[in-house]
């Protein structure tokens, strides 16, 4: 019977060689660090299935409401860093990405009209606000790695795992006294996922660091307040890329 001190060892090998079997097929290459923002548009539900799936129908505030318009707008703001990766015996063409991102996704839902407190007619904007910390894998292919200046273009794909979730109601009564009202309360949380493209361009600044820009047309599924929403996103993304120096 092996001993809790023996299984330690063999665990620490087992580690130490898939290490080593790693270093000897993949190079880490760069990092690339960026803050990525987006918009783009929702698909929601209408407000009463939206207001029905919520974590707490109770707490809106507006009743007899008339659903005036969905805003649909989405905003994504991030900070992103990625670790680029490539294989020893493959072209420099051929890049891999690994890395993480913590972003902010502001959806405007929905504009209504109602009554407040009882008897004060109302308009009311609703919004969204959730929280993420992504995981992301990916590929991009750079057309001319070792020049100045290089196209590139790729996929990633991204997991979220929930943060923070609020939903807010803006209420504004213009009877008697102009007053204005804004109640925030947390939401439903759930995991999101989506894909980006990258396309864009590379130029090297100094011999290990280049800027690159590039627009990242995508998608990404989550569910606001426990309503599932499908968001199609488009923006344009800035970062410094930092490659190793080979050894």
């Amino acid at each position: 019977m092996i001993s809790g001190y023996s299984k330690l060892v063999l665990v620490f090998s087992i580690l130490f060689l898939s290490g080593e079997l790693f270093a000897q097929i993949i190079v880490l290459d760069a990092i690339e660090i960026s803050l990525p923002t987006q918009t783009g548009e929702s698909k929601l539900p209408t407000y009463s299935d939206f207001k029905g799936n919520t974590k707490n129908p109770l707490l809106f505030r507006t009743k007899n409401i008339s659903e005036l318009s969905r805003s649909n707008e989405t905003s994504k703001n991030a900070f992103s860093i990625d670790f680029i990766f490539r294989l020893k015996k493959s072209s420099r063409k051929h890049q891999f990405i690994a890395g993480f991102e913590t972003a902010t996704f502001t959806t405007d839902l929905y504009k209504l009209s109602g009554i407040f407190q009882d008897s004060l007619s109302a308009s009311t904007s609703l919004r969204s606000k959730t929280e993420f910390f992504f995981l992301k894998s990916g590929y991009n292919y750079v057309h001319t790695p070792d020049n100045r200046f290089t196209f590139m273009a790729g996929g990633i794909l991204n997991f979220g795992i929930p943060v923070s979730a609020k939903t807010s109601e803006l209420i504004t009564t213009s009877e008697s006294l102009f007053m204005e009202q804004e109640y925030s309360f947390f939401a439903k949380q759930s995991a999101s996922f989506g894909l980006s493209i990258p396309m864009g361009f590379r130029f090297k600044v100094i011999k290990n660091i280049s800027i690159s820009f590039t627009t990242n047309p995508g998608f990404q599924f989550q569910k606001i307040d426990g309503n599932p929403v499908f968001t199609t996103l488009q923006g344009a993304t800035l970062s410094l890329y930092f490659k190793f120096r080979e050894r």
